[in-house]
C-alpha cells in the first residue's frame, strides 16, 4: 500500500466512520458498494417488517418486498410532510393494489403522513372514542363519513403504537435511510478526491 492508498483509506475511514467501506475498495469497481449498501438496508428494513408485523396486527396483505419499498419510497419523497393521496394511488404496480391498500400498509408501519390526519377529530381524540362508541355514531356525531372515522382510528392507533415503542421503529427507518444516503454520498465524494488528487499528481509528474 503506497502513501496515496494509505491517506485514502484513512480520508474513507474518517468520512465515512467504518472500515467496511474501505475494504472493499479492492475488488469495487464504482457500483459494487452501493449494491452492498443497498442490500443492507433492504435486509434491514425487512427484518424490522418482520418485528413490526409479530408485534402489531398488519391489516394489509402486502409482501415484505413491497413493505420495504413503501418504507424507502416513503422516505424518498420526503416523508410525513410531503407525502400525498396521490402517492398512495401511484405506489401500486397492479390493480390488485389501490390507494386504500397503500394507506393502510404505511399505517400498519407507523409512517403516518399529514394528510390521513385531516378531519373533524384528531386521530388520537377519534381513537379514544372508538373504544366506547361505534364508529357509525361517531360519524354521525361529529357530521362526516364512515370512511374519515376508519381512517382517523387506524392512525390513531397506529400512533398509540408508536409511542408506546417511543417511536422506535420509524425512527430507524428515517436513520437507516438517511445514513445510506449519507454513506453513498461520502464515499463518492472520497473517491472522487482521490481520483482527482491522483490525476494531478500524474500530470505534475509528466515530463515534457
Amino acid at each position: 500500500m503506497d502513501n496515496k492508498t494509505a491517506n485514502l483509506r484513512d480520508l474513507f475511514i474518517e468520512t465515512t466512520g467504518s472500515k467496511k467501506t474501505t475494504e472493499s475498495q479492492a475488488v469495487d469497481r464504482g457500483t459494487l458498494l452501493k449494491r452492498a449498501a443497498a442490500d443492507d438496508v433492504d435486509a434491514a428494513l425487512s427484518d424490522i417488517v418482520d418485528e413490526m408485523e409479530s408485534t402489531f396486527t398488519f391489516r394489509s396483505s402486502l409482501s415484505q418486498e413491497r413493505y420495504v419499498e413503501l418504507i424507502k419510497t416513503f422516505y424518498s419523497v420526503g416523508g410525513r410532510s410531503a407525502w400525498s393521496i396521490s402517492e398512495d394511488a401511484q405506489f401500486r404496480p397492479s390493480v390488485a393494489e389501490d390507494a386504500i391498500v397503500i394507506r393502510t400498509a404505511r399505517i400498519d408501519l407507523h409512517l403516518i403522513a399529514d394528510v390521513d390526519r385531516i378531519g373533524p377529530l384528531s386521530p388520537n381524540e377519534a381513537y379514544q372514542r372508538s373504544t366506547d362508541h361505534s364508529l357509525s355514531a361517531i360519524a354521525n356525531t361529529v357530521g362526516c363519513d364512515l370512511d374519515t372515522i376508519e381512517r382517523l382510528v387506524r392512525v390513531g392507533k397506529a400512533e398509540s403504537e408508536s409511542r408506546r415503542v417511543n417511536h422506535q421503529y420509524r425512527n430507524t427507518f428515517r436513520q437507516l435511510l438517511t445514513d445510506a444516503e449519507l454513506s453513498e454520498q461520502l464515499t463518492a465524494d472520497a473517491r472522487e478526491d482521490g481520483l482527482r488528487e491522483a490525476t494531478e499528481d500524474i500530470e505534475t509528474n509528466v515530463s515534457l
